[in-house]
């Protein structure tokens, strides 16, 4: 379920989950070996949620909730029929299910619509079912069957990313001016004056997430010497090809303990990250993101203190442009800055305005074995 359930928020964490359970003592059961094996999320990631659970109303509200724990419901009949969670993307039958009446109830916990689940304008079209206890075979159904997919989180890719912009600044950068950096107490998020500085900063964001790696965790368990070896702080002083190709293809990834950035930050950071390495690697596409920057920062509310810090940064830099490339105009054209509030206002309309029924794409259900996914397809 961890590993080729559906994921959301970038990637990074599991949809919301209801697991099926025969009785009391078998939820009580799941949700030990669940915070055993994964204890950074003990406590609250899984909940058994039950007629016998205290407050139990209380969690179903918050499993209710988009972003809110728990994620994974562990239930005994309660969560059979009744629930409405569009956000639930994954269902586990780990017991057997003799009513057919019942089965298809408990199917459609996953059938909700939900539009803008995964990102703006990707809505949710199909959800897993994990059976443990053959109830389709049971009940006739003999869908196709996939394997899941595992698609590269955020955190993932922010992790390779900055591996990237190290090995890039690294050929710029020589080892002393990397030792002098190292030994100066640099804020990760102060301003950087140097590509050294900026080189510390990022090694040390990763460092700092490879220390917060538990290596009791079994995802982590069978990477033990990478992330051993990554977790001193000498190992980072000099990267070459070979320590980067082995931190991104054994340490990238793996369960972190660190408190969990916002998705938006974390898009933000990797939409950054490519801008730095085409402008390290003169690449192609610098523009195409450069844009996508700047529409980021038109949607945002500008104050003055904001404006005062840009126009300290930049007001010296502005002498280095070719005096034939400048067009910087009177700063009295309040009606273009206007323009752009409201165009910045009417795209956050846009994007937020309610879906109609019909503009979402139908449902494929996905049944998803031990072994091997299945596949089903019906109408929502």
């Amino acid at each position: 379920l961890m590993t080729r359930g559906i994921k959301v928020a970038g990637g990074d964490r599991l949809g919301k989950t209801i697991v099926f359970a025969k009785n009391q003592a078998h939820a009580d059961f799941i949700a030990q070996r669940f915070d055993a094996n994964y204890p950074h999320l003990r406590g609250e990631f899984a909940r058994v949620v039950t007629f016998k659970t205290e407050y139990a109303q209380s969690l179903i509200d918050a499993f209710s909730q988009k972003d809110k724990a728990p994620h994974i419901a562990i239930s005994v009949d309660m969560l059979d029929t009744g629930i409405d969670v569009p956000e639930v993307v994954n269902l586990v039958f780990f017991k057997l299910v003799r009513s057919k009446t019942k089965f298809w109830q408990m199917v459609g916990r996953g059938t909700r619509l939900c539009p803008d689940l995964f990102a703006p304008g990707e809505h949710k079209r199909y959800f897993y079912l994990f059976d443990y206890c053959r109830n389709l075979e049971y009940f006739g159904q003999n869908p196709a069957t996939t394997e899941g997919a595992i698609v590269e989180s955020l955190g993932k890719r922010l992790f390779t990313d900055r591996l990237s912009l190290i090995g890039e600044l690294d050929k710029r950068i020589d080892a002393s001016e990397r030792s002098m950096a190292s030994e100066r107490s640099v804020d990760v998020y102060a301003d950087p004056a140097t590509d050294a500085q900026v080189r510390h900063a990022t090694v040390d964001l990763l460092r700092h997430e490879v220390e917060a790696m538990n290596l009791d965790n079994f995802v982590v368990r069978p990477h033990r010497r990478a992330v051993e070896k990554y977790k001193r702080p000498e190992a980072w002083m000099t990267l070459v090809p070979e320590n980067l190709a082995e931190m991104a293809d054994e340490v990238a990834g793996l369960p972190s303990e660190l408190p969990a950035d916002e998705e938006a930050a974390k898009r933000f950071d990797v939409l950054l990250l490519g801008l730095q390495l085409c402008v390290l690697r003169h690449g192609p596409g610098f523009e195409r993101l450069r844009d996508r920057v700047k529409e980021v920062a038109g949607l945002l509310d500008v104050t003055i203190p904001m404006l005062e810090r840009v126009r300290r940064r930049l007001r010296g830099l502005v002498l280095l442009i070719d005096k034939q490339q400048r067009k910087i105009r009177s700063s009295t054209r309040i009606s273009k800055i206007s323009s752009v509030r409201s165009s910045a206002f009417s795209c956050l309309a846009s994007t937020s305005a309610p879906i109609s029924r019909n503009s979402v794409p139908r449902h494929r259900l996905f049944f998803v074995r031990t072994s091997t996914t299945s596949r089903f397809t019906s109408s929502a």
